[in-house]
């Protein structure tokens, strides 16, 4: 399949976005909330003060603190955001993040060397590059 073997060939680095918007493991949820709803995102990377990716929060994990009633100005995002990080490197192929994304259902992807934020791949930087190269079309 064409759609297939082209990812295979294709690195990470080819389509991942960057700068990339991260807040920092001591910011309010408020101020993270304020974040996605700026810059019309679904999830950050969560980073400490040396810039080190410690998490990642979605806009799930905001609906889940609201829901368990926690105070958005009160609560700290460290206490909120998943610590499971799934991050992939430049190297990866497009092929393995998307594998790895519908296998642990995520939607969004850090890319990071040394536990650095390089960039980011969400689900949209790869339909867009499968669109803009015609092996897809809308």
């Amino acid at each position: 399949m064409i759609t297939s073997s082209y990812f295979k060939n294709l690195n990470v680095s080819n389509i991942m976005v960057s700068p990339v918007t991260c807040a920092l493991e001591n910011a309010s949820m408020k101020e993270v909330m304020d974040q996605l709803v700026a810059y019309h995102f679904h999830g950050l990377p969560i980073v400490n003060d040396s810039k080190n990716i410690v998490g990642m929060v979605t806009d799930k994990d905001i609906m889940r603190a609201v829901y368990q009633g926690k105070e958005p100005s009160g609560t700290l995002v460290k206490n909120i955001m998943s610590t499971s990080i799934i991050t992939a490197e430049p190297e990866s192929t497009v092929y393995s993040l998307v594998k790895c994304m519908v296998e642990n259902e995520i939607t969004r992807v850090p890319i990071c060397k040394d536990k650095q934020v390089l960039a980011i791949v969400c689900q949209s930087d790869i339909i867009k590059k499968a669109v803009a190269s015609g092996i897809m079309s809308i």
